[in-house]
Formats: C-alpha cells, structure tokens, sequence
C-alpha cells in the first residue's frame, strides 16, 4: 500500500517570537511502513526524531531557537520502496506582531481614541 499521510503540520506557521522553539509534525501508514524523510528549502536535513509502530511512522522535527536564517519551505517525505511516495510542504517564517501593534496606534491617532479594532 503506497503511503498515507495521516498527520501534518499547518501548511504555514507563523512564528511570532524570534528564538522560539518550532516543531514540526508528520505521520505515514503504508505497507510495508514507509521511512521518513525531512528536507528545508529541497536541501535533506535529519535532524528529527522518528518513532516506528507496525502500521505507522512519525516524525517530529525541532527547530530550538527559530530564527530567520530557519525559514523556508519544511518538507516531510515519506518513501515506500515497494510502493511509492508521499509528501507534505509547511512553510515557516517569522512574522511581528509589533507591525500590528503600531498599525492600531497610527489607527487610533488618525481616528482618535474611540477606535476599536473588530
């Protein structure tokens, strides 16, 4: 049976703190299990953990201390050698929650004090 991704992360995570930690989630079914493989931007990395059942894989990848040089396109691949593929992308970047907080300030200065954001 070719692969079948059971779990994955969102396809965007918006990491809102520089240096937090990230971790990434994918699962597979398939037989025979297939293995896992992580890849940022099409460039292999293997620093995940993997945990193996009869019927299923997982991987987790850790991203400790995510910074900008960490963004890009996450990609889980699993391989069945018997079987063929299956993939899953995730795209993680750091996005400021201070451009929002000075957005509703020039909001409130240009509308005065009684603007709420909805």
């Amino acid at each position: 049976m070719s692969p079948v991704i059971t779990t994955a992360s969102p396809p965007v995570v918006k990491v809102t703190k520089a240096y937090d930690t990230v971790t990434l989630q994918c699962a597979a079914r398939g037989s025979p299990v297939p293995n896992l493989e992580w890849s940022k931007d099409g460039v292999v990395i293997s620093t995940n953990t993997t945990s193996k059942t009869a019927e299923e894989v997982k991987g987790e990848l850790v991203i400790p201390r995510f910074s900008a040089a960490d963004q890009g396109v996450y990609k889980c691949f699993f391989k069945n050698y018997d079987n063929g593929t299956a993939e899953i992308s995730t795209t993680a970047g750091l996005f400021s929650v201070i451009d929002r907080v000075s957005a509703l300030k020039w909001l409130r200065l240009l509308f005065g004090k009684w603007f709420q954001p909805v």
